[in-house]
């Protein structure tokens, strides 16, 4: 195995769940910038150092991860591509350069879908736990229509998000001017419908994204939702309000159930409610806080929260295991 972008928050998440479910592997290979070789690492509690890429990097290699970002692996896959490893992309890259690539998500739908394909976008996480979430519902309760609210945390831009949200808020504690570089506005103490005009991606361009691998995702299975995406002002786990209409009105126990089982963490009665710092480091969906809607008797009202980086890892993982097993 090589893991393309080992340093970043995706890169390191994917070595420890690497770790956790036993993959078998002979060897992996940790590869990142060249301002990073030799930086020193571990992986399975055994020292490792950062490589730098060069053609050799990818020589019998069979599956490749990429987790830096996306500029980086625009200028790499293809040369993973040409060595014969198989490519598994979480950073929006390789979807781009190739149309052809397979978007994938068995965390969502416990399967991947019959091909003969070398290149994998992995799912975006907020379309993996919008899939689940309305995959479980409507295998019992035949919905109508869904309407999601995704809340992005700073991790999604990887660790200068996570580093710039840090600095406004120092700032603005300190009455200083706050770095807008990664966000391109005032995010800290914020709530944000849409980043800076030059920032890449836009708010836009990850709704659209998460739209169009939901509905890869779902298929048949579930309506398409309306999604809109806004940035919040936290450092990890996506947020999600969900507003589903069914075919007939239910009591929240009834929706409770059929919610209930692998995969979330449900949230009943006065437990605590859902929220990302108690998603933080979850492989579930924490789920909960269900309540019918006020005025139309059909609908109700759900929220859930998720590790966004530890749900892309799993999900990655996932793609490779079942392309072992095949």
């Amino acid at each position: 195995m090589a893991l393309v972008g080992a340093s970043s928050l995706k890169g390191k998440e994917l070595k420890e769940v690497l770790d956790q479910r036993n993959f078998p592997i002979r060897s992996l290979a940790l590869l990142d910038e060249e301002e990073l070789q030799g930086t020193l690492t571990e992986f399975g509690g055994e020292p490792v150092l950062l490589q730098s890429i060069s053609q050799e990097s990818f020589e019998r290699v069979d599956f490749a991860f990429f987790a830096g970002s996306p500029e980086f692996t625009h200028r790499h896959w293809k040369v993973a591509q040409s060595e014969g490893a198989r490519i598994i992309d979480l950073t929006g890259a390789i979807e781009e350069d190739a149309p052809e690539a397979v978007v994938a998500g068995p965390f969502a739908t416990g399967h991947l879908p019959p091909t003969q394909a070398r290149l994998f976008a992995a799912a975006h996480p907020a379309a993996l736990i919008v899939a689940l979430v309305l995959r479980r519902l409507a295998a019992r309760l035949p919905l109508t229509r869904a309407v999601v609210n995704v809340f992005e945390p700073a991790s999604e831009r990887g660790s200068r998000g996570i580093e710039e949200l840090h600095q406004q808020t120092v700032s603005l504690l300190s009455f200083q001017q706050v770095p807008q570089q990664v966000f391109g506005n005032q995010l800290a103490f914020n709530l944000l419908a849409a980043v800076g005009e030059d920032v890449r991606p836009s708010l836009l361009e990850v709704e659209q994204r998460v739209v169009r691998h939901t509905g890869r995702l779902l298929g048949a299975a579930a309506p398409l939702p309306a999604v809109r995406v806004a940035q919040s002002p936290v450092f990890h786990s996506h947020s999600f309000s969900f507003y589903v209409e069914l075919e007939q009105s239910r009591e929240a126990q009834e929706v409770e159930n059929a919610l209930a089982g692998p995969d979330f963490d449900l949230r009943r009665g006065s437990e605590e409610r859902p929220s990302a710092v108690g998603a933080a480091s979850s492989s579930e969906v924490l789920i909960g806080d269900i309540r019918p809607d006020s005025t139309y008797r059909h609908a109700c009202w759900l929220w859930a929260a998720a590790d966004n980086l530890r749900v892309s890892a799993v999900n990655a993982v996932q793609i490779a295991e079942q392309l072992a097993k095949r």
